[in-house]
Protein backbone atom coordinates (compact mmCIF):
# COMPACT_ATOMS: atom_id res chain seq x y z
CA UNK A 1 0.00 0.00 0.00
CA UNK A 2 1.30 3.06 -0.79
CA UNK A 3 1.61 6.13 1.31
CA UNK A 4 -0.04 9.62 0.86
CA UNK A 5 1.75 12.58 1.25
CA UNK A 6 0.96 14.59 4.29
CA UNK A 7 -2.12 17.36 3.68
CA UNK A 8 -0.87 19.86 6.29
CA UNK A 9 2.66 19.75 6.15
CA UNK A 10 4.92 20.21 3.16
CA UNK A 11 8.56 20.07 2.94
CA UNK A 12 8.62 23.44 2.52
CA UNK A 13 7.41 23.53 5.80
CA UNK A 14 9.52 21.74 7.20
CA UNK A 15 12.54 23.58 9.48
CA UNK A 16 15.08 22.81 11.87
CA UNK A 17 12.50 23.11 14.70
CA UNK A 18 11.29 19.97 13.98
CA UNK A 19 8.34 20.56 17.35
CA UNK A 20 6.84 23.79 15.45
CA UNK A 21 4.49 22.70 12.44
CA UNK A 22 2.71 25.08 10.82
CA UNK A 23 -0.72 24.03 9.40
CA UNK A 24 -0.86 24.86 5.30
CA UNK A 25 -1.48 28.72 4.55
CA UNK A 26 -0.55 29.15 8.31
CA UNK A 27 2.14 31.51 7.70
CA UNK A 28 2.46 34.97 6.84
CA UNK A 29 4.18 38.23 6.37
CA UNK A 30 3.32 40.94 8.70
CA UNK A 31 4.08 44.12 9.22
CA UNK A 32 5.80 45.21 13.15
CA UNK A 33 5.89 48.82 13.89
CA UNK A 34 6.22 50.79 17.50
CA UNK A 35 8.64 48.47 19.25
CA UNK A 36 11.30 50.43 21.09
CA UNK A 37 14.65 48.55 21.30
CA UNK A 38 18.19 48.71 20.71
CA UNK A 39 19.11 48.51 16.71
CA UNK A 40 19.88 44.79 16.81
CA UNK A 41 17.85 43.16 19.30
CA UNK A 42 16.46 39.85 17.89
CA UNK A 43 13.00 38.57 18.18
CA UNK A 44 14.10 34.72 18.09
CA UNK A 45 12.16 31.57 16.54
CA UNK A 46 9.20 30.74 18.76
CA UNK A 47 8.56 34.48 20.43
CA UNK A 48 4.77 34.84 21.08
CA UNK A 49 3.15 37.64 19.17
CA UNK A 50 0.15 39.98 20.09
CA UNK A 51 -1.69 41.80 17.66
CA UNK A 52 -2.21 46.12 18.29
CA UNK A 53 -5.54 46.87 17.27
CA UNK A 54 -4.85 50.65 17.16
CA UNK A 55 -1.89 50.65 15.20
CA UNK A 56 -2.82 47.41 13.69
CA UNK A 57 0.92 46.07 13.74
CA UNK A 58 2.37 43.25 15.40
CA UNK A 59 4.38 42.99 18.51
CA UNK A 60 6.06 40.60 20.67
CA UNK A 61 3.58 39.31 23.87
CA UNK A 62 3.37 41.37 27.20
CA UNK A 63 1.55 40.87 29.94
CA UNK A 64 -1.10 43.92 31.16
CA UNK A 65 -0.43 45.87 27.62
CA UNK A 66 -3.14 47.99 25.91
CA UNK A 67 -4.52 47.25 22.84
CA UNK A 68 -4.61 43.31 22.72
CA UNK A 69 -0.81 43.33 23.22
CA UNK A 70 -1.50 40.55 26.29
CA UNK A 71 -3.26 37.95 24.38
CA UNK A 72 -0.99 35.85 21.94
CA UNK A 73 -2.25 35.35 18.09
CA UNK A 74 1.11 34.43 16.44
CA UNK A 75 4.84 32.98 16.71
CA UNK A 76 7.53 34.11 15.02
CA UNK A 77 8.58 31.38 12.52
CA UNK A 78 10.22 30.17 10.68
CA UNK A 79 13.37 33.06 10.72
CA UNK A 80 14.36 35.44 13.89
CA UNK A 81 13.22 38.83 13.24
CA UNK A 82 15.68 41.74 13.69
CA UNK A 83 14.82 45.21 14.55
CA UNK A 84 16.73 48.14 13.88
CA UNK A 85 14.63 51.12 15.48
CA UNK A 86 16.17 52.05 18.76
CA UNK A 87 12.86 54.60 18.66
CA UNK A 88 10.16 52.07 17.27
CA UNK A 89 9.07 54.36 14.33
CA UNK A 90 10.16 51.91 11.05
CA UNK A 91 8.13 49.22 10.23
CA UNK A 92 9.78 45.53 10.19
CA UNK A 93 8.56 43.17 8.00
CA UNK A 94 8.91 39.34 9.40
CA UNK A 95 7.20 35.57 8.96
CA UNK A 96 4.95 35.06 11.79
CA UNK A 97 2.77 31.60 12.11
CA UNK A 98 -0.88 32.26 12.87
CA UNK A 99 -2.05 28.66 12.44
CA UNK A 100 -0.19 25.30 13.68
CA UNK A 101 1.24 23.25 16.58
CA UNK A 102 4.44 24.44 18.40
CA UNK A 103 5.74 22.72 21.98
CA UNK A 104 6.38 24.33 24.85
CA UNK A 105 9.91 24.27 25.30
CA UNK A 106 10.54 25.75 21.73
CA UNK A 107 8.19 28.99 22.88
CA UNK A 108 10.76 32.11 23.56
CA UNK A 109 10.35 34.26 26.53
CA UNK A 110 10.10 37.58 25.47
CA UNK A 111 12.27 40.60 27.06
CA UNK A 112 10.86 41.56 30.31
CA UNK A 113 8.34 39.19 30.78
CA UNK A 114 8.03 36.81 33.82
CA UNK A 115 7.53 32.83 32.83
CA UNK A 116 5.03 32.14 35.01
CA UNK A 117 2.93 35.24 32.83
CA UNK A 118 3.47 33.59 29.59
CA UNK A 119 2.89 30.40 31.37
CA UNK A 120 -0.72 31.26 31.92
CA UNK A 121 -1.13 33.46 28.40
CA UNK A 122 -0.08 29.93 26.83
CA UNK A 123 -2.75 28.23 28.72
CA UNK A 124 -5.56 30.50 27.58
CA UNK A 125 -7.97 28.11 25.38
CA UNK A 126 -8.68 31.58 23.10
CA UNK A 127 -4.74 30.15 21.46
CA UNK A 128 -6.41 26.72 20.05
CA UNK A 129 -9.57 29.22 18.73
CA UNK A 130 -7.37 30.94 16.79
CA UNK A 131 -5.40 27.99 15.06
CA UNK A 132 -2.67 27.70 17.52
CA UNK A 133 -1.95 24.67 19.29
CA UNK A 134 0.88 24.28 22.35
CA UNK A 135 1.59 21.37 23.12
CA UNK A 136 3.63 20.16 26.04
CA UNK A 137 2.30 22.58 28.70
CA UNK A 138 3.51 21.36 32.11
CA UNK A 139 -0.17 22.06 33.91
CA UNK A 140 -1.83 19.98 31.27
CA UNK A 141 -2.84 16.02 31.66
Amino acid sequence: MALETNELLTSVDRTSYPRIQPYTGGVRSKKLAGIVAAAGTVLPVGTPMAFDSVTGNFKPYALGAFNGGDAIRAFVYPNEITLADPAGVEEVLGNLMFRGEIHYSDVALPLGQLQASLDAALLDPTLRDHGLDVQGLPDVN
